[in-house]
C-alpha cells in the first residue's frame, strides 16, 4: 500500500537574503546561464549548503517540449501558462527535445561552468505527470488513464526517452547528483491505483534504466512522495548507510555519492532536515524481490 508523504515546503524558495540581492536580474536568474550560475551559488552561500541546485523551477522539460512557460519575477519563479494540446495525439506529435538550443541548453551549459568551478552539482529533473500537466489539461491524462492505456505508454515512453536523454546530457555536462519529482503524482492527486500503476510502469522502470545508464558514482535523489510509492509498491526497499556525523540531508547527499544510486528519505527543499549518523537509501527490486 502506498502512502502518502505529507510536503510541507512544496515549491522551490530562494531564501530571503538572496531574493534581497538586487544585483540578481528577474527572470533572467531563470533563463540564462550566467545569471543561473550566480544564482545557484548564492542559494548554496546562504544555505551553507555543499550543493549547486538547478533549475529553479518544474517546467524546464515542458518548455523544452514547446509549452507555454511564463517565466515570473522575484517572488514567483516560471509557472505553465495556456495548455498547447488537447489530446494524446497532439502530445505524440510534439517534436524531440532540441538539447543545443532554448533553457534546456542554457541549464546543461549551467552545469558545465559549475562543474569547471568545482562545484557539486544537482540537477533537479521532473515527472511525467508534472511535464504533461504544462502541456495539457489534466482531464485529458486521468480519462486517457483509464480509457487510453495503450496510448498512454506511448506518451509515457515519449517522456521516459526524454528523461534519460536529459539525464545523460547533464551528466556529461558535469551534474553527478539528480534529484526526481513529480508533484502531480501525489497519491492524494491521483488515488493509489493510478498512482501504483504509474509507479510500476513507468517509474520503477526508469529508474532502472537510470541505475544501469549512469555512471557509478552519479546519485539519485527522490521526492519522498515517490520514494514512498516504490516501497509501497514492493519496488525497492530501504538500507542504512553510516555517515560520518550528524549532518544535514544535502551534506549526507554529498557524502553519500559513490555509496548509493537512489536516497529519498528526506525532501532536498527541507533544508532543516538533519540526519542522525545514517541516511536510508533505496535498493530498486526485480520481480523476484532480489536487488538489483
Amino acid at each position: 500500500m502506498i502512502r502518502n508523504f505529507i510536503c510541507k515546503q512544496q515549491a522551490f524558495q530562494i531564501p530571503p537574503s538572496v531574493l534581497l540581492d538586487e544585483s540578481l536580474p528577474f527572470p533572467e536568474v531563470y533563463c540564462r546561464r550566467d545569471e543561473m550560475v550566480r544564482l545557484a551559488l548564492a542559494i548554496k552561500a546562504a544555505e551553507d549548503s555543499p550543493l549547486c541546485v538547478l533549475p529553479f523551477c518544474h517546467t524546464v522539460e515542458a518548455e523544452a517540449l514547446g509549452a507555454d512557460i511564463r517565466h515570473g519575477n522575484r517572488l514567483a519563479g516560471p509557472r505553465a501558462g495556456q495548455p498547447i494540446c488537447t489530446s494524446l495525439e497532439s502530445l505524440l506529435a510534439l517534436p524531440d527535445v532540441d538539447f543545443s538550443s532554448g533553457r534546456i541548453a542554457e541549464v546543461l551549459a549551467a552545469c558545465r561552468a559549475l562543474r569547471d568551478a568545482g562545484e557539486t552539482v544537482v540537477l533537479e529533473v521532473s515527472g511525467p505527470l508534472t511535464i504533461l500537466n504544462a502541456l495539457i489539461e489534466p482531464h485529458f491524462i486521468f480519462r486517457a488513464l483509464r480509457k487510453q492505456p495503450a496510448e498512454m505508454e506511448l506518451v509515457f515512453e515519449k517522456l521516459s526517452r526524454l528523461l534519460q536523454n536529459y539525464i545523460q546530457q547533464a551528466e556529461e555536462a558535469g551534474a553527478n547528483i539528480f534529484s526526481f519529482a513529480d508533484p502531480m503524482a501525489d497519491v492524494s492527486i491521483i488515488g493509489p491505483k493510478v498512482a501504483e500503476k504509474l509507479t510500476r510502469s513507468f517509474t520503477c522502470q526508469l529508474l532502472k534504466n537510470i541505475a544501469i545508464s549512469t555512471k557509478p558514482n552519479t546519485l539519485v535523489t527522490l521526492c519522498p512522495k515517490t520514494a514512498l510509492a516504490l516501497t509501497g509498491c514492493g519496488c525497492a526497499e530501504w538500507e542504512f548507510i553510516p555517515l560520518s556525523a550528524v549532518m544535514s540531508y544535502p551534506k549526507a547527499l554529498a557524502e553519500v555519492r559513490g555509496k548509493a544510486k537512489f536516497t529519498g528519505q528526506a525532501c532536498l527543499k527541507n533544508r532543516s532536515t538533519k540526519l542522525p549518523g545514517a541516511i536510508r537509501a533505496l535498493r530498486l527490486l526485480n520481480e523476484e524481490r532480489n536487488p538489483i
